[in-house]
């Protein structure tokens, strides 16, 4: 809705959630498969979705195909690198939920990108304010600023 709200025409692909984004007015299709044969994106995006993919490198790749000369694809995914996970390992949240089938770190979702045939990758990293508590804002501003925050951002681009 954010994206349609500043003129993008947006296409989601849910198969879960299809009744609730229909319902909001959004062109939704339940699955890759769906998609009219030759239609082309200018941009992709896939948040928290990578983790509960049975293939994500298969998957991954077959977007590739709906993007547009120069098209991009921006994922987004727990930093299975980050320190909460470093630290609480098994314990992690991110860990101990069961629709998570993969986590990863940056070295092994750029492998997967460029194996997925997406050329440039590089993370994104920009400053998210999570909480309104002072100490905890600041405490989130230094993860992200050496990159062992909660969250990989990345974008890549059709080779």
């Amino acid at each position: 809705a954010a994206l349609a709200s500043l003129g993008a025409r947006v296409v989601a692909v849910e198969p879960f959630g299809y009744a609730y984004l229909q319902q909001r007015g959004i062109s939704v299709i339940r699955q890759l498969a769906d998609i009219p044969q030759g239609t082309r994106f200018d941009g992709i995006v896939s948040i928290d979705v990578i983790e509960h993919l049975p293939r994500p490198l298969e998957t991954i790749g077959q977007l590739e195909p709906y993007l547009s000369n120069n098209g991009w694809l921006f994922l987004a995914t727990p930093n299975a690198a980050g320190i909460s996970c470093r630290v609480k390992r098994a314990a992690w949240k991110e860990v101990r939920n069961p629709g998570h089938l993969y986590l990863f770190s940056p070295q092994n979702l750029e492998l997967l990108l460029s194996k997925a045939g997406y050329s440039r990758p590089r993370r994104l990293r920009w400053y998210i304010q999570y909480s309104a508590n002072p100490a905890r804002r600041a405490l989130h501003t230094v993860l992200q600023s050496f990159a062992v925050d909660g969250e990989l951002r990345y974008l890549a681009y059709k080779s």
